[in-house]
């Protein structure tokens, strides 16, 4: 995870503009799924990749970082709300 994006920082700036809890948790847990399965099929490629040359691997951990980063961005949110209920 980025310096700029760490928990702590997240769920400070969340906390200054709290977001309606039910629409909240709604769009938490489809996101939360959406991820978790591109999370998944990066894992999968990365194995289906492994010994294979070319620059498909470092995409592929692009796309598993970023993917990381988005589900911290989305629990800083929630964790914030939490705290405002």
């Amino acid at each position: 995870m980025s310096d700029i994006t760490n928990k702590a920082d997240l769920i400070a700036q969340y906390s200054e503009k709290p977001l309606d809890v039910a629409y909240l948790r709604l769009v938490a847990h489809d996101v939360r799924n959406w991820m978790n399965t591109i999370i998944m099929a990066t894992e999968i490629l990365r194995e289906e990749l492994k010994g294979v040359e070319g620059k498909s691997d470092k995409y592929v951990g692009v796309i598993g970082r970023a993917s990381e980063e988005v589900l911290t961005i989305l629990e800083a949110a929630v964790q914030a709300q939490k705290k405002t209920e």
